[in-house]
């Protein structure tokens, strides 16, 4: 930790920044306590969950046209039928949608 500006150095993408613990991995049940009060916090009656996010972000990457390998890479799966089995179950209706908008080539 830099003393002047109170930065810490770190490979990890989110880490603690607490007393005892600046810069080390989130503990996961941190995680879920935060997510618990931020979602009551802002009047949220659904159940929230951590991997929640993981599958709306595969799911947006999907619909933005991310390739699926991309997905797979940042999802950190090791196999490409993973992740397309992964997003089939995240938005069943996909195809049938897909089907919906197809014009009929007459």
């Amino acid at each position: 930790m830099d003393e002047d500006s109170g930065d810490v150095e770190t490979d990890l993408i989110f880490c603690a920044y607490s007393k005892n613990c600046i810069g080390s991995p989130l503990d996961t049940r941190n995680v879920r306590n935060a997510i618990s009060r931020l979602k009551k916090k802002a009047g949220i009656k659904k159940r929230v969950h951590a991997h929640g996010f993981r599958h709306t972000f595969a799911s947006e990457l999907s619909a933005e046209g991310a390739p699926v390998n991309d997905i797979r890479i940042l999802l950190g799966h090791s196999s490409l039928v993973m992740t397309a089995k992964y997003l089939s179950e995240l938005h069943p209706g996909a195809a049938l949608e897909t089907v919906a908008r197809r014009q009929p080539a007459w």
